[in-house]
């Protein structure tokens, strides 16, 4: 495990945030209102949380935006519409004010790079002997929805993709998105422990979530939280249903040139 950072680092850190609060000479009566705002720990959160994570960065829906017209060189229409259309499926899943857009740089993998940023169950060592294509990831843009869809639950692997199909058309994704195939296992972890890094919440809730990585014996790796923890598993069966089994509104844009 990466060490953690050490009391001269956290001394330097409380220096920082004092030399900007000294720099910006606030009066008695502005300062009082920074520290009575509830928005004061999640706003520094955030930016502590962006600038420490390594391969998945939550982006702002207008940094998202120039992402895509730099990165994937998208016209800005069509980068807007997944911009706005990915902030109405967040609002109609109560996830109005949480970021969409996840920046993420290449070289990263399941088994060893995931576990370094992030609670995961046994820092995944079992899934070593593991038999499948750990993929590494691409410069690319995971965009979506932080959930597990429960709408999805007790559907097959076709029906979900259906399902994820009218999600598209509901909330104005671009047609395939999430519905042409499920992500690879790697994108998915990745996002839900960048969005459990910023927000403290479990991206999937109580459900398990199906990914589009299968081992070598055909199961499907899925992703659930299990006591605060990331796990990963198998299912076996794409033409089996569960309560407790769904999928993410995720897809990937892949930058350009890289």
């Amino acid at each position: 495990m990466t060490a953690r950072f050490t009391s001269p680092q956290k001394r330097q850190g409380e220096k920082l945030v004092g030399d900007v609060i000294t720099s910006l000479n606030p009066t008695k009566e502005e300062m009082q209102r920074v520290l009575m705002s509830k928005a004061f720990q999640p706003r520094l959160r955030e930016v502590f949380a962006a600038l420490m994570l390594r391969y998945f960065t939550p982006l702002s829906d207008k940094e998202a935006l120039v992402w895509l017209m730099k990165e994937a060189r998208q016209p800005k229409a069509d980068a807007r519409r997944l911009i706005d259309s990915c902030r109405k499926g967040a609002i109609a899943e109560g996830k109005g004010s949480d970021p969409c857009h996840y920046a993420t740089q290449s070289g990263a993998n399941l088994k060893f790079t995931i576990p370094t940023l992030g609670p995961c169950v046994e820092d995944f060592k079992y899934l070593q002997d593991w038999s499948f294509a750990d993929t590494l990831t691409e410069h690319c843009l995971v965009s979506g929805v932080p959930v597990a869809l429960r709408e999805t639950t007790n559907q097959n692997l076709t029906e979900q993709l259906q399902t994820l199909r009218m999600i598209e058309d509901r909330w104005g994704v671009p047609t395939g998105f999430f519905s042409r195939e499920l992500i690879q296992t790697v994108y998915t972890a990745g996002v839900a422990l960048a969005y459990h890094n910023l927000t403290k919440q479990q991206m999937f809730g109580d459900l398990w979530v199906r990914t589009g990585t299968c081992d070598a014996d055909g199961y499907r790796l899925e992703l659930d939280w299990d006591q605060g923890r990331l796990h990963c598993g198998g299912w076996r069966w794409d033409g089996s249903r569960s309560s407790n089994l769904a999928v993410a509104p995720l897809g990937v844009t892949r930058a350009l040139g890289h």
